[in-house]
């Protein structure tokens, strides 16, 4: 089982929301750890009601510090965007995330943060070519049940999320927070990114063939069980549920803001600290 262990300086808000994801999305496949190199003692409450949203309980966690390892080796270190005030952890690979430390922020911006966090968690594990698992999964598993899968081969992204960079993509942001619900509705969802992944991105057959017909205007290819249902265009909820065989109930508006987490909406980037920077 491969370790992975995320760092950052408090060991309180966003080192505390990857190791969750990666528990959550990587159970039984991947051992996830967390730790400060100042940790405050303390997961920020901010941190433990935006997981406990996720049906994830953070009480659990401490904060600690890095002496937990003791020298051993993990498989991949991850920095969250610290700089210099991030320690070196003895890995075989390491990964830095320009993630911003939501910890001043609002509840709306706190939670674009976690949901950053999650794609890159979600990332980060498929191209340690790791399937993907939540506990709707399991319990599907457990029955017998027959799940479906689907993929998504994006254009270049700088992150999957919708909110990375000055200016937000509402038709992304939508599509990242309805494969995040497809997903606890027990479908096996995997995002390719081209940018990030470029070796899962050219083994698929299906995608080279798309490519061939249809150039790069034919991304974003949504495959579901080996199928291409959808090219070039962000699909809606209701398409996905359908392709997925997904009762859908209702459809919740997702509140948008006009920031992106590397600047403002006209153009004027933030501080030092933003993922981008």
């Amino acid at each position: 089982m491969k370790k992975v262990v995320f760092v950052c300086v408090e060991n309180s808000n966003r080192s505390q929301m990857a190791e969750a994801f990666a528990r959550m999305h990587g159970a039984g496949k991947v051992e996830a750890f967390s730790a400060g190199s100042r940790p405050s003692g303390r997961v920020n409450l901010k941190t433990i009601e935006a997981m406990k949203e996720l049906d994830y309980d953070l009480t659990t966690h401490t904060s600690k510090g890095l002496d937990t390892f003791n020298g051993k080796e993990v498989e991949v270190a991850v920095t969250m965007g610290c700089g210099d005030e991030c320690p070196l952890v003895l890995a075989k690979q390491r990964v830095d995330w320009k993630i911003p430390d939501p910890r001043d922020m609002t509840p709306e911006q706190f939670r674009e943060v976690r949901n950053l966090i999650e794609s890159k968690v979600k990332e980060l594990l498929q191209t340690l070519q790791l399937p993907l698992i939540n506990r709707r999964t399991e319990e599907c598993i457990a029955k017998g049940e027959k799940m479906s899968t689907l993929q998504v081969f994006d254009k270049p992204l700088c992150c999957s999320s919708g909110v990375c960079g000055p200016d937000v993509d509402p038709a992304l942001v939508m599509f990242s927070a309805d494969l995040q619900w497809l997903e606890r509705q027990g479908v096996q969802v995997q995002r390719i990114n081209p940018a990030h992944q470029p070796a899962l991105f050219a083994a698929s057959e299906l995608v080279r063939e798309e490519l061939k017909n249809h150039g790069s205007n034919c991304l974003p290819v949504v495959v579901v069980n080996d199928s291409v249902v959808s090219r070039g265009v962000f699909p809606s909820r209701s398409q996905l549920a359908g392709w997925t065989g997904i009762t859908l109930v209702s459809l919740p508006e997702l509140p948008v803001t006009n920031t992106g987490c590397c600047g403002d909406a006209d153009g004027t980037p933030r501080s030092s600290s933003s993922c981008c920077s």
